[in-house]
């Protein structure tokens, strides 16, 4: 499912930027990458980068930390 949405939104203009955010578990990631390496379009990776999302509920006093991946390519 993740690979069709991935698939549809590269359908995109030449020169037109694609940003992507998504949890960094299991497989996602190595999903995504093959996604778009798969296409056979040309993209450039303008970023690559992992983040941490850290969430935290004063009222509760739950708190969490979540890997996310950002990614940005560019259609050439």
């Amino acid at each position: 499912m993740e690979a069709n949405c991935a698939k549809k939104n590269l359908q995109i203009n030449k020169g037109a930027l694609l940003c992507i955010c998504i949890q960094n578990t299991g497989s996602k990631v190595k999903i995504l990458k093959e996604t778009i390496e798969n296409t056979k379009l040309n993209f450039k990776v303008l970023n690559d980068s992992s983040l941490i999302y850290k969430y935290e509920d004063k009222e509760s006093g739950h708190k969490s930390e979540t890997k996310y991946l950002m990614y940005i390519v560019k259609k050439i």
